[in-house]
C-alpha cells in the first residue's frame, strides 16, 4: 500500500496514518459500497434482508475479487468495514436468534478479516 500501515499511530496519535479510503477501487467490489448507501432507505422499508439476496451472485463476485486486493491493505480496511456495515445492518433487520448472516456476504467478510489478521468484527453493531 503506502508503505506505511493505516494503523500506525506513531505520526498522528490515536488516529489512523492517512485518511482511511471510503470506497474499495476493484471494480467487483464496488457492490458493497453501493449496498451500503442502500442501507437506510432498505432499513426503513424492512427490505433489507431482499436487498441482500436480489444481490447475492454480485456479493459472491466480490468475494472472488478478494484475492486480487490481497496486497492493498486500505483495500482491504475499507472491505472489512463495509461487510461489517452490511452485516450489522442484515442482523438488525432479523427477528431469529441466533443471527445466522448468509453466505454471499459471510464468505467475503470472513476472508477480508482473515488476510487482515482478525476476526470478522461486527463494529457496528453497538
Amino acid at each position: 500500500s503506502h508503505g506505511v500501515s493505516l494503523w500506525d499511530v506513531e505520526t498522528r496519535g490515536f488516529l489512523p496514518s492517512r485518511a482511511p479510503r471510503v470506497e474499495p477501487v476493484t471494480p467487483e467490489l464496488s457492490v458493497l459500497h453501493a449496498l451500503s448507501l442502500e442501507i437506510p432507505a432498505a432499513g426503513v422499508e424492512g427490505s433489507l434482508r431482499r436487498l441482500i439476496r436480489d444481490h447475492a451472485a454480485a456479493l459472491e463476485a466480490a468475494a472472488d475479487a478478494i484475492p486480487s486486493a490481497a496486497g492493498d491493505e486500505d483495500e482491504l480496511e475499507v472491505c472489512h468495514a463495509l461487510y461489517s456495515y452490511l452485516s450489522c445492518a442484515y442482523a438488525s433487520e432479523c427477528d431469529a436468534t441466533p443471527v445466522i448472516i448468509p453466505r454471499c456476504l459471510a464468505r467475503g467478510f470472513c476472508d477480508v478479516a482473515r488476510r487482515l489478521g482478525r476476526r470478522p468484527m461486527l463494529d457496528y453493531c453497538g
